[in-house]
């Protein structure tokens, strides 16, 4: 059966003592949401919502394409706005339809949809527009919505309704009271507002289309032997965090990682850059630096003759801000052109676990915030729609001629992150950025946090 919940506490000050963007992101009622979300669970965001619906899904139904019937201008487009803002459809009539329409309707009337009858209608040109639009096979829902006027008698309007056999949501304003009881008792809801009734509509069209069936959850061929010796030397260690050293974790579950080393010396910068050529990356290797770029401590785009004075460079930038920072050497790096930058992070829930964080990467993730979240296990569907559900999607997509960037690629990228998160004691876990082309992906940086020792 349908469940609706409202979760109150959507706020989190300790998320700004996050070690990661993910965990400054991650907060507890994003957490909570993300569990609802994969479980089917409706989630209201006001006392209002969870009255709405809970009516509407009171009653099976299914949304399908809607058509939307007004006497008033202004609340039709608002309804349309919304039916286009909550990723609904609205419905494209049959020619019969629209001809039935022309043969009663005035000539300045709207034949398509949304339907507008005019303000001088009464109930008799609105009941016949319903009766003829309920029986286009193109509708699933009916959206019905009056103005009050001097013509419209509302309780036969209401009784008209009543005889539609196509679900119907009411927008009748200023309709009495028992006539509204006589809609709610016929599990027609109405609401005084459009755009309410049309996000009740997309509630039962997203319950709807819920797959309820156990999904797959593919566990890849990963070298674990070789990461169980990595994770033990990361836990001998006196701090919790791992640097992008904690790539070669990455490399063993089969992620992609661009070609790196960490150097102690500009020597051994020299010869790392030399080993896998140029241009390269610098940046510091530090427990205690973790947003890099803030203190100027990265280098992009070093050639060869540059690669011994960046060395220093760094170092002394780090010593400058951060005078008592642990400097464990600088990270060498191939510089990875192109592509698309996305952010793939973990935090460690106490009620949930492994909870999955993805959306748009790069230093502007806290900026724009457009990322979804899961609870572990996630399935290659669950990565697919994780990726399709944030905003900017579309840039991955491929826009202005660009092709599309390897989605498959991705969602596997995801699956295997979460495989890890799951198989060791990981508080925290992120690549950011993880870059995506139109074929593959790379990680170019890392970072985790390890779970406090019992």
């Amino acid at each position: 059966k349908p469940v609706v919940v409202m979760e109150a506490g959507k706020t989190e000050s300790g998320a700004k003592a996050a070690s990661s963007h993910t965990g400054s992101l991650a907060g507890s009622y994003e957490v909570y949401k993300a569990a609802f979300q994969q479980s089917g669970i409706i989630i209201a965001e006001t006392v209002e919502e969870l009255f709405d619906f809970a009516l509407v899904l009171s009653k099976n139904r299914k949304a399908g394409s809607i058509a939307i019937i007004t006497n008033s201008g202004g609340p039709g487009v608002m309804a349309s706005d919304a039916v286009e803002i909550h990723g609904l459809k609205l419905a494209k009539f049959a020619s019969e339809t629209i001809e039935a329409l022309k043969k009663f309707l005035p000539s300045s009337a709207s034949f398509y949809n949304p339907v507008d009858i005019l303000g001088d209608a009464d109930t008799e040109r609105f009941s016949k527009t319903i009766e003829i639009i309920s029986k286009d096979n193109n509708v699933g829902t009916i959206l019905a919505i009056l103005a009050p006027t001097a013509q419209i008698a509302f309780n036969k309007a209401v009784e008209k309704v009543l005889s539609v056999e196509k679900p119907v949501f009411c927008c009748f304003m200023g309709i009495d009271e028992s006539d509204e009881e006589t809609l709610i008792k016929n599990h027609i809801p109405n609401f005084f507002d459009p755009t309410r009734a049309v996000k009740a509509i997309s509630t039962i069209d997203r319950y709807s289309k819920f797959d309820f069936s156990e999904k797959e959850i593919k566990k890849f061929e990963v070298n674990k032997k070789e990461a169980d010796i990595i994770f033990e030397e990361f836990i001998k260690r006196e701090s919790r965090f791992v640097g992008v050293e904690g790539m070669k974790l990455l490399e063993c579950y089969g992620i992609n990682t661009a070609p790196w080393g960490i150097a102690k010396s500009a020597d051994e910068a020299e010869k790392i850059a030399e080993s896998i050529g140029y241009p390269v990356a610098m940046k510091i290797v530090s427990p205690d630096v973790i947003h890099k770029s803030d203190i100027g401590a990265i280098k992009l785009d070093v050639e060869k003759d540059k690669v011994r004075s960046s060395f220093y460079e760094i170092i002394s930038r780090v010593e400058d801000y951060l005078p008592e920072a642990r400097i464990e050497g600088i990270l060498v790096q191939k510089m990875v052109k192109g592509g698309r930058e996305v952010i793939l992070g973990m935090k460690k829930d106490p009620q949930f676990g492994e909870v999955i964080m993805f959306g748009l990467g790069g230093i502007y993730v806290e900026v724009f915030k457009d990322v979804a979240f899961r609870i572990a296990p996630v399935s290659f569907e669950d990565a697919l729609d994780m990726i399709k559900s944030i905003k900017s999607f579309a840039l991955l997509k491929g826009i202005r001629g660009e092709k599309m960037y390897d989605l498959n690629s991705l969602a596997e990228t995801i699956v295997r992150f979460t495989q890890l998160s799951m198989d060791y004691p990981i508080a925290e876990m992120e690549i950011n950025p993880l870059k995506v082309f139109e074929k593959g992906c790379v990680a170019v940086d890392f970072r985790m946090l390890l779970e406090v020792k019992k």
